[in-house]
């Protein structure tokens, strides 16, 4: 149940961070799309890496923001597995680093 807890918060922290992101970003979208142009043609215009970004799959926000929070969430649940207890939990993640 513990971890339960602690994955829902996660995830909700997560998202709610990304909304408010994604809010501060509209706010600033005046010239967002210009700077974006630029940067493209920017890397169009690189020998290095206009094939890669060429190669890149076209994403749209939706699924965008689906991937990444299946990614984090699977990334949670590894971390956190129901059952496991808080304090492992924590335990765990200071052994690696990522808890600190």
């Amino acid at each position: 149940m513990d971890a339960a807890i602690v994955l829902s918060s996660a995830v909700a922290l997560i998202a709610v961070g990304y909304a408010a992101t994604e809010e501060v970003q509209r706010e600033r979208a005046e010239g967002l799309g210009e700077q974006r142009r630029g940067a493209e043609e920017g890397i169009l215009t690189d020998s290095r890496l206009a094939d890669a970004h060429r190669k890149l799959p076209d994403i749209g926000a939706e699924e965008y923001v689906r991937l990444w929070l299946g990614a984090a969430i699977r990334g949670f649940v590894e971390a956190a597995p129901p059952g496991r207890p808080v304090d492992e939990i924590r335990s765990a993640l200071r052994a690696t680093g990522e808890g600190e």
